[in-house]
């Protein structure tokens, strides 16, 4: 008998039995729990709100302390920047 004889009892299927895995095609099935549907478009709006305020958040401190202004008065820099 060789080493590597097949003793498996199982058959080789190239794709599972339908309706075993999810798919990614067709429309998503109906929610079951309709209040856990509110629920979850309820976090994900409040999850968007806290991206947006993060980032507003993010954007004044850049703003603030990374980039200054600076105004020129008078023509101490007349060839290469204009007054006001």
């Amino acid at each position: 008998m060789s080493e590597h004889a097949e003793t498996s009892d199982h058959t080789y299927e190239p794709f599972p039995p339908a309706g075993s895995m999810p798919t990614a095609f067709g429309p998503p099935p109906p929610p079951s729990d309709p209040i856990g549907a509110w629920k979850r478009m309820g976090s994900e709006i409040l999850a968007g709100l806290q991206t947006l305020v993060s980032a507003a958040v993010y954007a004044t401190l850049i703003v603030t302390f990374g980039f200054q202004v600076a105004r020129v008065d008078g023509l101490s820099m007349a060839p290469t920047l204009e007054d006001h």
